[in-house]
């Protein structure tokens, strides 16, 4: 849940952050140019479609782990101060924000066993208040010292992912361990 809440912060601010990059200088490009960036939230389409294909063939913690790999990349491209290299940027902030959010939400569901619909429901809220409370910390990261402050202020924010999919693999490793059936017959 927390994974979720983290995840999307990220993916909301890193967005909110770049259009008011997009709409300073050096870019001066007005808000309405601007707002187009949001349909950069395709490639998250696109991933969440592929995190299925994902899930049939692999587990999905590495998957959270892929997805906020490709998040942080799209981050730290957009450190250049181009126009496309900003874009690419979003391209894969959103790309890995969805398939770590689409292997995130069916991982709470699947391993709820009981109130599954509290359990996804509990995670949702985890994850719009972790896109609420985000915006404080990032735009604080963004009036402090503009795109670069806002890049150290991601780097814990994917530092805290990266440990947080890290202890949920050993929770699942250690459940899934006492889930197996013990041999008697020594």
């Amino acid at each position: 849940m927390l994974i979720g809440g983290i995840n999307f912060a990220l993916f909301v601010n890193l967005y909110s952050v770049m259009g008011f990059r997009l709409v300073e200088a050096p870019h001066n490009l007005p808000i309405a140019l601007s707002s187009l960036i949001f349909l950069c939230y395709l490639a998250g389409t696109l991933s969440s479609k592929l995190s299925a294909n994902w899930r049939k063939r692999y587990p999905p913690i590495p998957g959270m782990v892929l997805g906020t790999l490709l998040s942080m990349l799209g981050m730290l491209v957009a450190l250049f101060e181009s126009i496309p290299a900003m874009l690419l940027g979003l391209l894969l902030i959103s790309g890995g924000a969805f398939f770590t959010h689409t292997l995130a939400y069916a991982w709470v569901s699947q391993k709820a066993t009981h109130a599954k619909a509290t359990a996804t429901a509990l995670y949702l809220v985890h994850y719009y208040i972790g896109g609420s409370l985000g915006g404080f910390f990032l735009l604080y990261c963004w009036q402090v010292g503009r795109w670069p402050s806002v890049v150290e202020g991601g780097a814990l924010l994917y530092a805290a992912l990266f440990g947080l999919c890290y202890k949920l693999y050993q929770v699942d490793q250690r459940n899934t361990l006492s889930e197996k059936p013990i041999n008697h017959a020594s």
